[in-house]
């Protein structure tokens, strides 16, 4: 009868160490998006993601930065899309291609890396690329008076840059 029960506690021995807890929950989400500028998409970015339950901050972080590298990665689609289409684009459309190429290829792999390295620094650096980038492609459609056809998505990545550097300050 002992033999049959051993599993149960050996289980029950393991679940009750620190590396099998639950570091994260709704209620640091909660806590943490309300203290940045952008509670709403906090929220609703963190809670798409159900790894967002079961981490910590720094893996609340990882995952806006790969929420982050994948609207780059969309944002570069439609911009190809855009360029199908809409020939009389191609200047500032390539400008816009080749910030989130470097956005892509180089700032959120960077962030991530400063993040899992311990130096925040450069990662909210990072950040700060970002949002500058994404601005810029709109201006480059402002400058030669066109219409706006990436502003949602550059929006969008403007907002997730600065959530995500409120997220890396903390850490």
């Amino acid at each position: 009868m002992i033999h049959k029960s051993l599993p149960f506690f050996v289980l029950f021995f393991l679940l009750l160490q620190p590396q099998f807890l639950v570091m994260g929950d709704r209620k640091l989400i909660e806590n943490t998006c309300r203290i940045t500028e952008y509670y709403d998409l906090c929220i609703s970015t963190l809670l798409s993601n159900p790894t967002s339950l079961k981490t910590d901050l720094k893996g609340l972080t990882l995952i806006l930065l790969g929420v982050l590298q994948d609207k780059g990665s969309e944002t570069i689609e439609k911009i190809k899309s855009l360029n199908e289409s809409n020939p009389e684009w191609d200047e500032p459309l390539y400008e816009c291609y080749m910030n989130y190429n470097a956005v892509v290829k180089e700032d959120v792999p960077e962030a991530i890396t400063g993040v899992n390295e311990g130096r925040p620094q450069i990662s909210k650096g990072d950040m700060m690329d970002i949002s500058i980038k994404s601005l810029a492609c709109d201006e480059g459609f402002m400058r030669r008076s066109m219409s706006l056809p990436l502003t949602t998505l550059n929006t969008l990545i403007y907002n997730l840059a600065f959530l995500t550097a409120n997220f890396i300050g903390l850490l």
